[in-house]
C-alpha cells in the first residue's frame, strides 16, 4: 500500500517498524518499497525478525537519503 501511494515516496522520512515479525510476502513488499526512490532518512527495525540480507540491497538502491538504520536486538 505504501509503495503505490505517490505522496509516501516524497514525504515519509522516518519509518519505525520495531517489534514486527514478517513473513516472506511482507519482506518482499518491504524490499520493493525500499528499492523505489524514497526520502526515508531514518529506518528503525529494532527487535524484529527482519532478514536484513533480503532488505539491504533494496535499501542501497532506493533509500539514498538513509542516514540512520537501527537494527538493535534484531536478527543480523
Amino acid at each position: 500500500a505504501m509503495k503505490g501511494h505517490p505522496k509516501t515516496r516524497g514525504t515519509l522520512t522516518v519509518l519505525d517498524l520495531s517489534g514486527n515479525r514478517w513473513d516472506a510476502e511482507a519482506v518482499s513488499a518491504l524490499a520493493a518499497m525500499f528499492a523505489s526512490p524514497t526520502m526515508i532518512s531514518e529506518l528503525v527495525l529494532r527487535e524484529t525478525q527482519a532478514p536484513l540480507d533480503s532488505l539491504l540491497g533494496a535499501l542501497v538502491r532506493g533509500c539514498l537519503e538513509l542516514r540512520c538504520l537501527d537494527v538493535a536486538g534484531g536478527r543480523v
